[in-house]
């Protein structure tokens, strides 16, 4: 709080409740209508950079609405210093039980439309919109590298079979030099049930949040979060998103790794919590 006011001294602040779930953010609620966004590790804060110009590239060309950074603070490289504000989006996250309660096929294919939609036009967005120079992530070098850090860090952790269908998972993607060709685009990078808002009422979705891994990269790295949502939305999406059968094979390899990423940010970061759920089906 003290950090909001000292660069927004005009912001008056009666009340603000903290949600300390983000595995990656420090998220503070602010009058019930604003939230703020502290990254916990410095890194982040260059992260959180590169998302504030992102999102101002992309929040004209998207048909469902996403933050709107209002407030910034990134001169700072001080986790705790450094954070973004923005308008609370209406809606619950379409996770958990909110997931599993449609059982309407009307309802699930105009959800599949809208999420196609919303990864069709964030996917055409021309990645030289963005004012910043942006790596390239989904690399055959970046597969390698995650690859080695498994094994030198969570196959001590894991059974003998979980070992085994770790390396035949990521050998055989790796020998299929097919597989890994892609033309690169602006990805969400964390396109998944625990960052899509949902209105209930309407049986709609409503916004899209959490554009930290947003970047330049595969576009299979957003399928495999949406088929998160379930086989029904995934057979849905594939009638409104141009192209998508030919990114299945690979998305379904990066939806395998998701589990082991968790671990390894976990056991990298000293994230307990993180490296246990990661490790659950691998012990």
């Amino acid at each position: 709080m003290d950090a909001i006011h000292s660069a927004y001294p005009e912001l008056e602040i009666t009340s603000a409740r903290p949600d300390t779930s983000g595995q990656f953010n420090f998220v503070l609620l602010v009058n019930d209508l604003f939230i703020f966004r502290f990254p916990r590790y410095p890194q982040g804060i260059t992260i959180l950079e590169r998302e504030a110009a992102i999102l101002d590239a992309v929040c004209y060309h998207l048909p469902l609405p996403v933050p709107n950074f209002t407030y910034r603070s990134l001169a700072s490289h001080t986790p705790g210093q450094a954070f973004v504000g923005y308008r609370k989006l209406p809606g619950v996250l379409l996770r958990g039980e909110t997931l599993s309660s449609i059982q309407s096929e009307k309802t699930i294919r105009r959800l599949s439309v809208q999420l196609a939609g919303f990864l069709d036009a964030l996917h055409h967005v021309p990645p030289s919109s963005v004012p910043l120079e942006l790596p390239l992530t989904g690399t055959r070098t970046e597969w390698e590298e995650m690859y080695q850090e498994i094994r030198t860090l969570l196959f001590p952790c894991m059974r003998p079979d979980a070992r085994q269908w770790t390396a035949n998972h990521f050998e055989t993607f790796l020998a299929d030099t097919a597989l890994q060709q892609y033309k690169p685009c602006l990805i969400h990078g964390d396109f998944g049930p625990g960052n899509v808002l949902y209105d209930a009422e309407s049986r709609t979705l409503c916004g899209v949040i959490d554009f930290g891994f947003a970047g330049l990269g595969d576009p299979a790295q957003d399928i495999a979060a949406a088929s998160c949502f379930g086989d029904s939305f995934l057979e849905n999406i594939s009638t409104s998103y141009p192209h998508l059968q030919s990114l299945l094979p690979r998305a379904r390899f990066i939806k395998g790794t998701f589990a082991l990423q968790e671990a390894l940010h976990g056991i990298k970061s000293g994230d307990d919590e993180a490296f246990q759920n990661g490790m659950e089906q691998y012990r």
